[in-house]
């Protein structure tokens, strides 16, 4: 009998385990390299703490008259930030994990090219793509783009 109960608690404790590890991957499904759907910008999310950033990789830079890492932060609002590289700064931030919705929400979303902050959320399809979506205040309002895991 006694080997019985030790292969249930085994078995058990086995099952609890591979739900916890599940639920770690769900949340963290959302990191790794991304593409837009457009190939025009290349992201990279991770995770700190509860929060997950992108930051920028790449993005196409048709300007062939500086390379892409020479381009630089010029309309942003905060004169001390106007001189840093768009490639590697935080173009998402504060992004949260919503396990009721699966879906990352409260985050924060800068636009270079407007010198812009937005809010933001995102979720992966079924087909698997990251869609990031940005608004003011009012999600159905908002702008989504696709990306592909790449």
């Amino acid at each position: 009998m006694s080997k019985v109960i030790r292969i249930s608690v085994i078995a058990l404790l086995f099952t609890v385990w591979s739900q916890a590890a599940t639920v770690v991957r769900m949340d963290e499904v959302i990191c790794g390299r991304w593409m837009s759907e457009d190939k025009d910008l290349m992201i990279n999310i991770s995770k700190q703490n509860t929060e997950y950033t992108a930051t920028i990789v790449w993005f196409d830079d048709r300007d062939e008259t500086k390379k892409m890492e020479e381009h630089v932060d010029g309309l942003n609002p905060d004169p001390s930030l106007r001189n840093r590289k768009l490639v590697g700064i935080n173009m998402i931030e504060k992004l949260e994990y919503a396990p009721e919705s699966n879906t990352w929400e409260n985050g924060v979303m800068y636009d270079a090219h407007q010198g812009r902050q937005w809010n933001s959320c995102a979720y992966i399809n079924e087909k698997g793509e990251l869609k990031v979506k940005t608004y003011w205040h009012l999600k159905f309002l908002g702008k989504t783009r696709t990306f592909k895991r790449i």
